[in-house]
């Protein structure tokens, strides 16, 4: 398969994931559908990315710590996979077939390619030869990331504004409902840990603001925890004030 460079006008209509290579779409979609933990995804790959360029090979603390959080971060892909698999992919194959099918094929090839980034993480902590098994890890990594990011482009400037015009916004912004809903509590806390250092305060609020009206108070206070501990003070304070959420 030909990888060779587009121009502005070509598209390569058969891409390793399945997508559409093209000029990017001017209509973006009006929901928030995939928004957020596709921001929180790009967030943990691009931050492993950097981690695996910089780490120190013999430092055996963050070598373990990186391969902890690479771990983590597959997790966050094979449940977000999962549940658009579960909630999305019915209505998309229902009505839009060939973008369905489009979603699968890349779902197929990029899960087994997820799962090598946990061998490739479990180098960092048995390899002989550190630096070379964190250069083995940010290879690995950047190649994954190169067409996980394609596959994310296609579901949200392709896939979802030609969702949102064949059943309706309304339905759409259901389906976000039911996305999260069918998130478990442990993933949605996992998902929460790359998501909010990615968003932008707006969209931090957006988020807080919906916990806030539809979770137990307990959960409320735990998403809290998590903010203050992944955000700086000074990202809290400007959610808090967005918020306008008593201090003390």
């Amino acid at each position: 398969m030909g990888h060779g460079r587009l121009s502005p006008t070509e598209s390569h209509a058969d891409g390793p994931t399945g997508a559409n290579v093209t000029e990017p779409n001017p209509t973006l979609p009006a929901s928030a559908l995939w928004r957020d933990v596709h921001k929180g995804i790009r967030f943990g790959l691009t931050l492993a990315i950097s981690s695996t360029s910089s780490l120190d090979p013999d430092d055996e603390e963050n070598r373990t710590g990186l391969a902890e959080m690479v771990q983590e971060l597959v997790d966050l892909l094979d449940s977000h996979a999962d549940v658009e698999d579960r909630v999305t992919g019915p209505v998309i194959d229902d009505v839009l077939p060939d973008l369905g099918a489009q979603i699968r094929a890349a779902h197929e090839f990029l899960g087994p390619r997820a799962a090598a980034l946990r061998v490739s993480a479990d180098r960092l902590l048995t390899a002989a030869d550190p630096h070379a098994a964190i250069r083995s890890l940010h290879l690995d990594l950047a190649a994954f990331a190169g067409e996980y990011f394609i596959h994310q482009d296609h579901e949200e400037r392709v896939v979802l504004p030609a969702l949102e015009a064949a059943v309706g916004l309304e339905r759409v912004r259901e389906l976000e409902i039911e996305f999260v809903a069918a998130v478990s509590p442990h993933d949605r806390m996992l998902g929460l840990e790359f998501m909010v250092p990615a968003m932008n305060v707006v969209e931090r609020a957006e988020v807080i603001t919906a916990i806030r009206a539809n979770a137990p108070a307990e959960v409320v206070a735990e998403v809290w925890e998590l903010v203050t501990d992944v955000l700086d003070p000074e990202d809290v304070a400007a959610l808090e004030a967005r918020l306008d959420r008593p201090r003390g």
